[in-house]
């Protein structure tokens, strides 16, 4: 894949990966990504996402609205959402940007992980009817589904 990408309104620029830690069991392994944000500039953004995913995973070949982070991994921009979350349960909530962290586990039950570090940077090329996101809200969703599962993250300016 060459970079930048445009999907839906924003641009990747770049886009790193690697392997933290390998072998992680059941037990110590969490189910739900973790994420930072920061604005970088305005309107250009870098996040960084740390997720286990199980060991073993199926080959991914493409994927609409989503960029490549190796064959098996991709991670997909799901546009502007409305998020309530214990903290702001009002309507109609935080405006978020939605990130999917997509891949095929080969195992129904996985029970050996390996901890991922995908980091990327995004600007934003069409503002959305001028709304703003407050937060990422970032999830994994095996394409193969039992559960997806996600946080949401609020943006913290560089200085």
């Amino acid at each position: 894949m060459s970079l930048p990408q445009q999907i839906g309104g924003i641009e990747i620029n770049s886009i790193s990966f690697e392997q933290l830690k390998l072998d992680v069991d059941t037990l110590n392994a969490i189910s739900e990504p973790t994420a930072s944000v920061i604005e970088k500039s305005n309107n250009e953004f870098n996040v960084n996402i740390f997720t286990h995913l199980p060991a073993t995973l199926k080959v991914i070949q493409s994927m609409n609205s989503a960029f490549k982070v190796n064959e098996n991994i991709w991670v997909r921009y799901d546009g502007l959402l409305n998020i309530s979350t214990p903290i702001t349960s009002h309507p109609p909530g935080i405006p978020c940007r939605s990130f999917e962290v997509v891949y095929e586990a080969q195992e129904p039950n996985p029970s050996v992980f390996i901890l991922y570090k995908i980091s990327f940077d995004y600007s934003i090329t069409t503002p959305e009817s001028g709304v703003e996101a407050e937060a990422i809200f970032v999830r994994n969703n095996d394409l193969d589904p039992r559960t997806s599962r996600g946080t949401v993250t609020t943006i913290r300016q560089e200085k």
